[in-house]
């Protein structure tokens, strides 16, 4: 079966291949690879993603298992079906060989697309954010920020009056005292990446959120809603990376996650 890739050390890593193959050095057989990068699809519209694989391989595009290609057996096509806004997407490929020859291709279908194998051309490597890794650590948590007012988008943090701040162990809203509307909350801290890759993020809010790593944007769920999740994907090598998420809270439900 394939590994759990997040729990093993990796033998080998290389900066760049240009497509979804095998044609790097690698052992006979027992091994496992898990590729990862962008692709840039051209419009809206649904997708077929397609693995013809010997043996075992999943697809991902974000956090979505598209195609499932299981078991142990000689070249083998199974695919899976996604609707995609056009823009780059994270693409991500898990493959397994156990003996007897390898053997990988990806291809995919879309609008105005006949099945091909996936070009080199549409793929993307995502830079790799250097963490910041401050020194001094000595217990885990969030510093948090707590303002009052009336709000229909994220406000200017900076210029806001600070009603209340201290520590909490995660991102929600157990903060001691606080309104049950028209607020607003600003949480820093550093998040430890335990290896290189691409991660995505996710926000859950009602109302509005913001999450960034470093002063990158990666999720932006603002506005007035009801429980909506939004998500962003970011390239992070490993170590501690400064987090922000901001949030408000109009009238209403009020939710984090």
């Amino acid at each position: 079966m394939l590994p759990d890739f997040s729990l093993e050390t990796p033998l080998w890593k290389g900066a760049v291949i240009r497509s979804f193959n095998t044609s790097f050095d690698h052992t006979a057989d027992s091994f496992a690879v898990k590729y990862y990068g962008y692709i840039d699809v051209p419009a809206d519209g649904e997708y077929i993603f397609y693995t013809n694989s010997d043996d075992r391989t999943k697809l991902y595009i974000g956090n979505q298992l598209v195609v499932l290609n299981n078991g142990i057996h000689g070249m083998t096509e199974q695919s899976g079906n996604i609707l995609l806004k056009k823009g780059k997407h994270a693409i991500a490929l898990e493959y397994f060989e156990r003996n007897s020859g390898d053997g990988l291709e990806v291809s995919y279908s879309g609008p105005s697309i006949s099945k091909q194998i996936i070009p080199s051309s549409i793929l993307y490597i995502p830079s790799m954010r250097d963490p910041e890794n401050p020194v001094g650590f000595a217990v885990n948590g969030l510093d948090y920020k707590f303002y009052t007012g009336t709000y229909t988008i994220l406000p200017d943090f900076n210029s806001l009056v600070i009603n209340k701040s201290g520590r909490i162990n995660q991102f929600n809203l157990t903060i001691p005292e606080r309104t049950s509307s028209n607020l607003a909350v600003r949480y820093v801290g550093y998040i430890n990446i335990p290896s290189d890759g691409i991660y995505t993020f996710y926000t859950s809010s009602d109302d509005g959120s913001k999450l960034y790593i470093g002063s990158t944007i990666v999720v932006s769920n603002d506005g007035i809603h009801g429980m909506i999740e939004a998500q962003g994907s970011i390239g992070l090598k490993k170590g501690k990376h400064a987090i922000v998420l901001e949030y408000f809270q109009g009238t209403g439900v009020l939710d984090l996650k």
